[in-house]
């Protein structure tokens, strides 16, 4: 199945995930950021503010911790159908459950193991990402939306992936 996933980076980090223009998820980033002092001082952990998913029927169907170390950023994923880890040290793989890793390095196109690809689409400035995932196992469908999230809250929220 192909969805569509927009990431709104100016109202409180929102998001939709669709198909065929029917909306399936949608979500947004919840609870405390940390403090301006801790961002001024560079903290190097944060930890508070996490995503939620939703279904059509306002049902949580996912979970996400963020826990992040200056260098070393890991989500905590608890879904409907599985619970998994993804983590990075900010290089360009991605640990799924500390032991399969995912190559990243084309930022454009990326194969999450046999579970789906995921496509940047974003063209120029806007105010909002765009990728398009393809499914391959419908199992594992909040895996490959997972790994969309963290390459965009890891690699490109912070301006360390590249615009296109």
């Amino acid at each position: 199945m192909i969805y569509d996933f927009y990431i709104n980076k100016d109202i409180k980090d929102r998001f939709r995930i669709l198909s065929d223009d029917k909306l399936i998820y949608s979500g947004y980033k919840e609870g405390n950021s940390t403090s301006f002092f801790d961002a001024f001082i560079g903290s190097s952990f944060d930890k508070g503010s996490n995503f939620v998913f939703y279904d059509e029927n306002e049902d949580v169907v996912m979970k996400v911790e963020r826990i992040f170390y200056e260098n070393n950023k890991k989500y905590v994923i608890n879904s409907k159908n599985l619970n998994f880890t993804l983590e990075s040290d900010m290089s360009n793989t991605i640990k799924y459950d500390n032991d399969k890793m995912i190559d990243i390095s084309d930022f454009k196109n990326i194969n999450v193991l046999d579970f789906g690809n995921i496509e940047l689409n974003k063209k120029g400035f806007s105010i909002y990402e765009k990728f398009t995932l393809d499914e391959k196992n419908h199992d594992y469908t909040f895996v490959v939306i997972a790994v969309a999230l963290f390459i965009w809250d890891v690699y490109i929220k912070e301006r360390l992936g590249f615009i296109k």
